[in-house]
């Protein structure tokens, strides 16, 4: 029984390590929208320092939303030689 309580224990504890580990894996971005490509699903946005991040948006009809100038912030994860959000909206005060 003790045996089975200290496998459980340490499952629990590589599942948190892993869901912070892919937490921490994400990359941020804020600043604006410098260019829409819908047929593509991308967009460029040019954060603080003037660095341009390509990101690939899977719904692509979410672009509809957005116009070159808005403020955004997001999430990314390089898949496939790519940026893709995984979180991307609207920054606060909008």
């Amino acid at each position: 029984m003790q045996t089975r309580f200290v496998t459980v224990l340490l499952v629990s504890i590589m599942c948190v390590a892993l869901l912070i580990g892919l937490a921490i894996a994400a990359e941020k971005v804020k600043g604006t929208i410098k260019s829409i490509d819908s047929g593509a699903g991308t967009v460029v946005v040019t954060d603080s320092a003037g660095k341009d991040v390509t990101l690939t948006l899977e719904d692509k009809g979410k672009l509809n939303k957005y116009s070159v100038g808005d403020r955004i912030k997001g999430k990314y994860e390089s898949k496939g030689g790519k940026n893709v959000a995984t979180d991307f909206r609207k920054a606060e005060g909008c």
